[in-house]
């Protein structure tokens, strides 16, 4: 009876068996680690387009005149003028985060778009490569 017993036993404690059980180990922490890395990526890429559709909705509606500005003297319409488009003080950003959260826009995730070396831009806009300057994107790949 003990030989039958060691005759069983013994293939599990063979150097083939040890090799096995540490390969197939490692094989899982790898596994484990590229889906961490995949998840985080993705998080990472859908906050992005999340952003962007944001920001693009805020322009709309800025470009719109949903959000009032406040009065300004004349003296200060030339100086206004000379302004960049943007959001300039924190009740304009409180509205269009208040209008923005009451009428969430739904996220386009299969939108075609292309870029170009500033940022994504749409396909029915013109494309000009010879003013825009580029910009260099690097994309990371995890070694397997």
């Amino acid at each position: 009876m003990v030989a039958f017993l060691v005759r069983a036993l013994r293939p599990c404690f063979t150097q083939a068996a040890f090799l096995k059980s540490k390969y197939w180990s490692h094989y899982i922490d790898i596994e484990r680690k590229l889906f961490d890395e995949t998840c985080t990526e993705h998080a990472k890429t859908f906050a992005k387009v999340c952003i962007q559709q944001f920001f693009e909705a805020m322009n709309k509606d800025m470009g719109l005149g949903h959000t009032h500005s406040p009065e300004v003297a004349p003296s200060e319409v030339g100086e206004e003028k000379e302004k960049l488009l943007g959001i300039t003080d924190q009740g304009t950003m409180n509205k269009l985060l208040k209008s923005w959260h009451k009428c969430k826009p739904p996220l386009c995730l299969h939108q075609e778009v292309l870029q170009n070396g500033n940022s994504w831009v749409e396909e029915n806009q013109h494309h000009n490569h010879i003013s825009l300057p580029k910009r260099e994107i690097v994309t990371y790949y995890s070694k397997v």
